[in-house]
């Protein structure tokens, strides 16, 4: 569950310009598995690497915006809540 403290209505992740330092401290505020199980292919995507991943999709490519985005991963879901936080 997201724990973030930031005020909702200034939140930081609100603006779709937001910077990846800002995106990567909003996703690092998610719980992941405190033990993955390999054999169901249990691997949490780390804070970092998600918002590289999302922060380049959205500032470089524009592709996230207004957008529906479906996370098929394994894990818990860090890229769909981090496509929903830039928009």
């Amino acid at each position: 569950a997201n724990s973030c403290t930031h005020n909702a209505s200034h939140h930081p992740c609100n603006s779709i310009a937001m910077k990846l330092r800002h995106l990567e401290e909003a996703l690092s505020e998610i719980s992941t598995f405190t033990a993955p199980i390999a054999a169901l292919e249990q691997y949490p995507t780390s804070a970092h690497l998600a918002a590289a991943m999302l922060h380049t999709i959205s500032s470089t490519f524009d592709d996230l915006a207004g957008r529906s985005v479906l996370d098929l991963g394994c894990g818990g879901g860090i890229l769909a809540l981090g496509s929903s936080l830039l928009g």
